[in-house]
This record gives structure tokens, C-alpha cells and sequence, in this order.
């Protein structure tokens, strides 16, 4: 199989695991990492995605949500954390999760989406400005979908970033 089909494949599984664990919670967040190319799976991943899922989790409990299911997922798309939550605002959820986005620079490769049975929770829903890109600072979807980088230099600053995190949160 190719690493285009693993990805695939690997996307059919998160999304049937996202539908399942939807029919038991109000919320599902998905922790997973911005990383282009292939392999999908890089060093440090499964632990950065391990210690962001525990902390999200634990955010959720602190505004009174319940955690109620936290499952990791290795595919072709690379690894997952998915963090099943009941009494808990879909909104608050996504604000929670823009936070960890955006609470450090490494925080740009993480992807963390807030799913409903409904749908899924942008940051257009909560009027948060979009993702920025790892090299300009632009529009992070324009750039990708104009592919205005280097893949090579996207995933060069992915890895550093990575190597930043994993260095940040093993203490």
C-alpha cells in the first residue's frame, strides 16, 4: 500500500472512531499534529499528542466539563488523541483548544478540532481569525492551497517546532 492509501485509509478510520465515540458524548476533540508530506508520522509525535490530549482534558475538568473517553489512534495519518467530553459547551471546547494552538510558538503544528454530532466547531464559529502559516504568517489554508512554500521548508520548521515541544513538555 502507498502512503497516499495509508493517509486515506488512516482518514476513514479517525472519522469512523470520531462517529462512534459521538454516539456516546455530546464533544469529541481530536489532537492530532499539522505535519505536510509524508511519512505523516514523525519523531515525537505520538508523545507530543499523548501530553496535549492530557492537558486539554484536564482544562475541560477545570470549567466543569466531564472527560469521559480519551482514545490514542496510530494510522497512516499518524497519531490521534481522542478526547470524548459530556457537560460541556462545544464553543468553550474549540476556545480551550485555539488556546493550546496558540499558547506557544510550537502550538502552530498542533491541530486539535472540536467535533459535534452536528458538526464540526471552526474557528470561524467563534470569530478567531484564521491559522496563521509556519513561514509567513499569512494565511496558513491560502498558503497551502496555493502551495506558496517549499514542502521541504514546511516540514523542516515542523521538525524544530516538534523538537521544541517535545524538549518543552518532557520535563
Amino acid at each position: 500500500m502507498n502512503a497516499l492509501d495509508r493517509v486515506l485509509e488512516g482518514r476513514e478510520g479517525r472519522y469512523r472512531l470520531q462517529r462512534w465515540l459521538l454516539t456516546k458524548v455530546d464533544v469529541v476533540a481530536q489532537v492530532s499534529l499539522n505535519v505536510p508530506g509524508y511519512p505523516k508520522s514523525v519523531k515525537g509525535d505520538r508523545f507530543l499528542v499523548e501530553k496535549i490530549s492530557e492537558v486539554y482534558a484536564s482544562q475541560i475538568e477545570k470549567i466543569g466539563g466531564k472527560v469521559t473517553t480519551r482514545v490514542l489512534l496510530e494510522n497512516g495519518m499518524g497519531p490521534a488523541a481522542l478526547v470524548g467530553t459530556t457537560c460541556i459547551d462545544a464553543f468553550q471546547a474549540k476556545t480551550i483548544a485555539i488556546d493550546l494552538e496558540e499558547a506557544h510558538e510550537w502550538g502552530r503544528i498542533l491541530d486539535i478540532d472540536v467535533l459535534t454530532a452536528s458538526g464540526a466547531i471552526s474557528r470561524k464559529d467563534i470569530k478567531c481569525p484564521p491559522r496563521k502559516c509556519l513561514i509567513c504568517d499569512d494565511d496558513g489554508k491560502l498558503c497551502a492551497s496555493t502551495r506558496r512554500h517549499d514542502l521541504w521548508e514546511i516540514r523542516d520548521k515542523v521538525f524544530e517546532l516538534m523538537e521544541e515541544a517535545v524538549t518543552v513538555l518532557g520535563k
